[in-house]
Formats: C-alpha cells, structure tokens, sequence
C-alpha cells in the first residue's frame, strides 16, 4: 500500500518538497488507517498488559511508511520531470 501511495505522491507533486509533506501526511493517515481496522491486534505484535499496542509499534508503522512512499513518490517524480523535459 506504501508503494502505490508513493506512487500516486509522485504524480501529485510539484516540486520535492511537496513529495516529502505529501509523504508525511500519508504516514499519519497510514496509521490511522490501521489503527482503525485493527491492524494492531495481530497476535504477534507485541503488547503492554492491558492488551494495548506498544507506542514503538505505530513509531515502526510511520516510519516504514514515511520512508517507502518518500521513495517512490521521489523516483516517480523524477522520472516524470526527466522524461518530460
């Protein structure tokens, strides 16, 4: 899911520093997304007593998510702009 949104960011952006705020704002909904259907609560995931996720969890989501849509948001978009020109 990362991917294509990095995808999408990249045909979205204007400039660079677009792609990255487009990939922040991404990040936070990705987390949101999961939290919401549950993502969390796969047994394997670690947990606090009350069955509650660990805040590193969410930290781990953000970052794999900021980080893969960055990526290809930043290919796609310099593709764009080099095959354009």
């Amino acid at each position: 899911m990362n991917v294509l949104a990095g995808i999408i960011i990249g045909f979205l952006s204007d400039s660079w520093g677009i792609a990255i705020k487009y990939s922040f704002i991404w990040s936070i909904i990705h987390i949101i997304y999961g939290y919401i259907f549950g993502l969390h609560r796969n047994p394997v995931t670690l947990a606090t007593k009350e069955g509650n996720p660990i805040p590193s969890y969410f930290l781990a989501r953000f970052t794999t998510s900021i980080i893969t849509s960055a990526f290809f948001g930043s290919i796609t978009f310099f593709l764009i702009r080099f095959f354009s020109a």
